[in-house]
């Protein structure tokens, strides 16, 4: 049997699973649905995340379907918290909130924590599963020569399949035992368990250290300058958009592949994350390699040259008194590029930050990081605040 043999025959297996996975995926998308309706504040922008990566995922299990799930999540969880309420130093309408959501957490738990108790043995077993099978084709090696492009992509295809089904498997274990956790807690009269929203990035962070448990952007060098042969885990990190941004982010610079084999160059391509990386990056490089020195020197070389000008040409006097004047004018301008100088730089520095801060977070955003509520529960003084208020 072949390798290509072999790969339709765990293509299939993968298949098989995608009932299962979509009887989960439904199950818990109207969970998240009827959270992010009951409690907009904290769970709208959480759900709509949710749907996007999950429904992404179960669209790349479709026959023809293209794309190794090139999703960027640019998608935050909404800023409508019970917070967003003490900036009106409303303290008594922020602890009837508090209690209000309390109760409806209460109850919306009561009704729905056996449905999610029932559904963690199904998603553990689908995880299990499909965890098998993502380990048996990441270690599948390919030779390069026995390969041509369509060969290359239908090989590509089914390990993005195995990988993309294991991540969603993945996640949806999470966020299972995620709602399960909450659900208990709301139960107890508490408003959060001790649990995280589960998010894709922490799911890429694990299989990333799976996969390659050193240097995710070392692995991703070494395959792309493969010559000889290719493991099915190089193919996954390839031409995978989001551990391809996992890996590339972790060296913020402009990436070349000009020498890469051409099979490999197809995975990268496709993928299309080192294209988008460079141009999410590229301010950030751009102004690392400029610098406000070059400009400060011209602009003191050209007032140094004018003083020079203007005491030789305008100022009556000796030689030497010109000379006196001209050093005098030197040293002024001496000292303001300096200090100019000095300024522009820590400008510089600072600038440098900002870019590199929002290129990182378009980054993490990508890779399926998403940022949580930071909501105040603790009720409010209303004496106090209201005091506090009127002095602010």
């Amino acid at each position: 049997m072949d390798q290509m043999d072999s790969l339709k025959i765990m293509e299939t297996e993968l298949d098989s699973l995608v009932a299962d996975m979509q009887q989960t995926e439904g199950e818990l998308l109207m969970q998240i649905d009827n959270l992010a309706e009951e409690i907009p504040e904290i769970y709208a922008g959480y759900a709509s995340m949710v749907r996007t990566l999950v429904t992404s995922a179960m669209n790349l299990m479709k026959p023809g379907s293209k794309s190794a799930n090139k999703v960027a999540v640019a998608l935050e969880i909404g800023t409508r918290s019970i917070q967003a309420f003490g900036e009106y130093k409303a303290a008594k309408e922020h602890n009837r909130l508090v209690q209000k959501y309390l109760a409806v957490k209460n109850a919306y738990a009561q009704n729905n924590i056996e449905k999610v108790s029932n559904l963690l043995p199904k998603v553990t077993r689908n995880a299990s599963t499909s965890g098998r099978l993502f380990k048996k084709c990441s270690e599948v090696s390919y030779r390069l020569s026995d390969l041509d492009s369509d060969k290359m992509r239908r090989v590509a295809m089914i390990q993005s399949k195995a990988l993309t089904m294991y991540r969603t498997n993945a996640y949806l274990f999470e966020l299972c035992k995620y709602l399960k956790n909450e659900y208990g807690t709301w139960l107890r009269g508490l408003q959060k368990s001790e649990f995280d929203m589960p998010d894709y990035y922490l799911i890429n962070s694990v299989i990333a250290k799976e996969l390659f448990p050193t240097s995710l952007l070392e692995a991703y060098s070494e395959a792309a300058d493969a010559t000889d042969s290719i493991k099915g885990k190089e193919i996954m990190l390839l031409s995978d958009y989001q551990l391809s941004f996992m890996a590339l982010g972790q060296n913020l610079c402009h990436i070349r592949l000009d020498g890469a084999n051409p099979l490999i160059r197809t995975l990268i391509n496709e993928s299309g994350a080192v294209e988008e990386y460079n141009s999410i990056t590229k301010p950030y490089t751009d102004h690392i390699k400029s610098s406000p020195t070059g400009t400060i020197i011209l602009l003191g070389v050209l007032a140094a040259a004018a003083i020079i000008a203007i005491a030789f040409a305008y100022f009556e006097g000796s030689i030497g008194a010109k000379c006196i004047l001209a050093a005098a004018g030197l040293g002024a301008t001496l000292r303001i590029c300096i200090k100019g100088n000095k300024k522009a730089l820590i400008q510089h520095v600072q600038d440098g930050r900002v870019l590199e801060t929002e290129a990182n977070s378009r980054i993490e955003s990508i890779c399926g990081k998403v940022e949580r509520p930071d909501i105040d529960y603790n009720e409010r003084n209303a004496l106090t605040s209201a005091i506090t208020g009127f002095f602010k």
